[in-house]
């Protein structure tokens, strides 16, 4: 971990869905609030998969996707499966997790590495709470105190004898169906805006709509689907 950048490390089982997604996804934010040579020199962005086969491309849908989100088709094109090895671990600042199985697969090769693995939703929740006076100027610094913030914050509110990570913030594997991807990337969208607009603040140029009124859109739309009761 070097004191003037950051390392975000995304975790999931295969490398294929979820874990590139977020890859792609942070570094496309970053890029758009930073500037693309700004976030190259002050991030290093990584994906790995639990039980992933190395060199297998992202799947089809959630590639087509990303491309919708704003990820350069170079950029989905270069994405290739790397199975998760405990010096990437040890490497992050930040460990992002697309479910609780992947952050206990965290654990076993580091359990260090547990006050900064968390669920990318979970990670957007208890940012909610971040007392936004805190944070440093510097990116990479706001990360890291971000981290350190959001891991007191859930410590504080674990109860006594109450599990470290909870399944309620899982984003669903959606194996290799095209609307489920496509789900999956909407929903991984929403949550990388939330933290990234509190590391690096809003985007730059603008080329979706602002995240609160993006909820609610996303939101509708997974009613559509049959994901939210009426």
């Amino acid at each position: 971990m070097s004191a003037t950048s950051a390392t975000v490390l995304c975790v999931c089982t295969a490398n294929v869905c979820r874990s590139p997604a977020a890859e792609l996804l942070i570094r496309s934010g970053l890029r758009r609030r930073l500037g693309t040579e700004t976030a190259s020199g002050a991030f290093t962005v990584r994906s790995a998969g639990i039980w992933a086969t190395p060199g297998r491309p992202v799947e089809p849908g959630t590639a087509t996707a990303l491309r919708a989100h704003g990820v350069t088709a170079a950029d989905v094109a270069a994405a290739s499966s790397t199975a998760l090895r405990r010096d990437a671990v040890a490497g992050a600042d930040l460990v992002v997790a697309a479910a609780a199985e992947h952050v206990r697969g965290v654990w076993r090769l580091q359990l260090a590495a547990r006050h900064r693995t968390f669920t990318l939703g979970e990670l957007s929740r208890l940012s909610e709470a971040v007392d936004l006076a805190l944070l440093p100027e510097e990116p990479p610094e706001r990360l890291r105190v971000l981290v350190s913030a959001a891991d007191a914050i859930r410590d504080a509110r674990r109860a006594p004898g109450g599990p470290y990570v909870t399944e309620a913030y899982d984003l669903e594997d959606p194996t290799d169906n095209d609307p489920a991807q496509r789900h999956m990337v909407e929903h991984t969208a929403f949550l990388v805006d939330q933290v990234l607009d509190l590391v690096a603040g809003p985007v730059l140029v603008p080329d979706r709509l602002p995240w609160p009124r993006r909820a609610v859109q996303w939101s509708r739309s997974r009613r559509a689907r049959g994901g939210l009761s009426r």
